[in-house]
Protein backbone atom coordinates (compact mmCIF):
# COMPACT_ATOMS: atom_id res chain seq x y z
CA UNK A 1 0.00 0.00 0.00
CA UNK A 2 2.92 2.42 0.85
CA UNK A 3 4.45 1.44 -2.52
CA UNK A 4 1.68 2.24 -4.35
CA UNK A 5 1.05 5.77 -2.45
CA UNK A 6 4.29 6.12 -3.10
CA UNK A 7 4.15 5.68 -6.95
CA UNK A 8 1.21 7.86 -7.07
CA UNK A 9 2.72 10.62 -5.22
CA UNK A 10 5.43 10.93 -7.26
CA UNK A 11 3.31 10.35 -10.63
CA UNK A 12 1.57 13.35 -9.43
CA UNK A 13 4.65 15.32 -8.62
CA UNK A 14 6.06 14.38 -11.95
CA UNK A 15 2.51 15.89 -14.15
CA UNK A 16 2.52 18.44 -12.47
CA UNK A 17 6.52 19.77 -12.54
CA UNK A 18 8.06 21.95 -14.77
CA UNK A 19 11.52 21.79 -13.82
CA UNK A 20 14.36 23.91 -15.48
CA UNK A 21 16.29 20.94 -16.16
CA UNK A 22 13.82 19.10 -18.12
CA UNK A 23 14.99 18.21 -21.96
CA UNK A 24 12.74 20.53 -24.59
CA UNK A 25 12.13 19.48 -27.71
CA UNK A 26 14.26 22.37 -29.17
CA UNK A 27 17.07 20.96 -27.64
CA UNK A 28 16.54 17.47 -28.13
CA UNK A 29 16.46 18.42 -32.08
CA UNK A 30 19.58 19.76 -31.63
CA UNK A 31 20.67 15.99 -30.63
CA UNK A 32 22.72 13.58 -33.74
CA UNK A 33 19.87 10.76 -34.29
CA UNK A 34 21.09 7.82 -32.39
CA UNK A 35 21.31 10.31 -29.13
CA UNK A 36 17.88 11.37 -30.19
CA UNK A 37 16.74 7.77 -30.44
CA UNK A 38 18.27 6.44 -27.51
CA UNK A 39 16.40 9.19 -25.55
CA UNK A 40 12.69 7.73 -26.63
CA UNK A 41 13.98 4.10 -26.09
CA UNK A 42 14.90 5.24 -22.46
CA UNK A 43 11.44 6.90 -22.01
CA UNK A 44 9.64 3.40 -23.12
CA UNK A 45 12.19 1.36 -21.22
CA UNK A 46 11.19 3.34 -18.25
CA UNK A 47 7.60 2.95 -18.46
CA UNK A 48 7.31 -0.69 -19.05
CA UNK A 49 9.62 -1.07 -15.66
CA UNK A 50 7.02 1.57 -13.90
CA UNK A 51 4.34 -0.41 -14.85
CA UNK A 52 5.98 -3.82 -13.98
CA UNK A 53 6.84 -2.27 -10.53
CA UNK A 54 3.08 -1.52 -9.86
CA UNK A 55 2.72 -5.02 -11.39
CA UNK A 56 0.19 -4.18 -14.27
CA UNK A 57 -2.41 -3.06 -12.08
CA UNK A 58 -2.35 0.28 -11.61
CA UNK A 59 -5.69 1.77 -9.65
CA UNK A 60 -7.85 3.60 -11.78
CA UNK A 61 -7.34 7.18 -12.19
CA UNK A 62 -3.93 6.75 -11.36
CA UNK A 63 -0.88 8.38 -13.44
CA UNK A 64 0.75 4.94 -13.89
CA UNK A 65 -2.83 4.06 -15.50
CA UNK A 66 -2.33 6.19 -18.14
CA UNK A 67 1.28 4.89 -19.05
CA UNK A 68 0.24 0.91 -18.21
CA UNK A 69 -2.75 1.37 -21.31
CA UNK A 70 0.35 3.12 -23.56
CA UNK A 71 2.87 0.27 -22.51
CA UNK A 72 -0.36 -2.25 -23.88
CA UNK A 73 -1.06 -0.52 -26.95
CA UNK A 74 2.44 -0.36 -28.05
CA UNK A 75 2.85 -3.82 -27.00
CA UNK A 76 -0.41 -4.50 -28.93
CA UNK A 77 0.80 -2.71 -31.91
CA UNK A 78 4.24 -4.92 -32.05
CA UNK A 79 5.80 -1.54 -33.21
CA UNK A 80 9.78 -1.47 -33.27
CA UNK A 81 11.52 0.78 -31.54
CA UNK A 82 12.77 2.55 -34.89
CA UNK A 83 8.93 2.96 -36.04
CA UNK A 84 8.37 4.22 -32.75
CA UNK A 85 11.29 6.73 -32.84
CA UNK A 86 10.13 7.88 -36.59
CA UNK A 87 6.80 8.18 -34.50
CA UNK A 88 8.09 10.95 -32.11
CA UNK A 89 9.95 12.46 -34.66
CA UNK A 90 6.82 12.79 -36.98
CA UNK A 91 4.82 14.41 -34.85
CA UNK A 92 7.40 16.49 -33.38
CA UNK A 93 7.99 17.59 -37.44
CA UNK A 94 4.36 18.54 -37.64
CA UNK A 95 3.92 20.27 -34.41
CA UNK A 96 6.47 23.43 -35.10
CA UNK A 97 5.76 25.23 -32.18
CA UNK A 98 6.35 22.88 -29.25
CA UNK A 99 9.96 23.53 -29.13
CA UNK A 100 9.47 24.49 -25.32
CA UNK A 101 7.63 21.54 -24.56
CA UNK A 102 8.88 19.26 -22.34
CA UNK A 103 10.70 16.25 -24.67
CA UNK A 104 9.04 13.25 -22.39
CA UNK A 105 5.60 14.98 -22.85
CA UNK A 106 5.72 15.17 -26.47
CA UNK A 107 6.58 11.57 -26.64
CA UNK A 108 3.78 10.70 -24.27
CA UNK A 109 1.26 12.96 -26.73
CA UNK A 110 2.43 11.03 -29.92
CA UNK A 111 2.14 7.83 -28.57
CA UNK A 112 -1.16 8.69 -27.17
CA UNK A 113 -2.20 10.03 -30.85
CA UNK A 114 -1.15 6.69 -32.21
CA UNK A 115 -2.65 4.27 -29.95
CA UNK A 116 -6.25 6.76 -30.52
CA UNK A 117 -5.85 6.42 -34.22
CA UNK A 118 -4.96 2.46 -33.93
CA UNK A 119 -8.48 2.29 -31.80
CA UNK A 120 -10.82 4.24 -34.56
CA UNK A 121 -9.05 1.76 -37.30
CA UNK A 122 -10.04 -1.42 -35.23
CA UNK A 123 -13.12 -2.41 -36.23
CA UNK A 124 -13.28 -4.41 -32.37
CA UNK A 125 -12.82 -0.57 -30.71
CA UNK A 126 -16.24 0.37 -31.95
CA UNK A 127 -17.97 -2.72 -30.48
Amino acid sequence: MLRRLSLVIVGMLLLVAQSSWALTVELWGEWPPALRAAYIVGILDDWERLVAFEGGAAEPSSPVEGIANLVACLKASEMHYAEIVDLVESWAGRHPGSEGEVMADLVRKAIEQSCQDQDEEDPRSQI
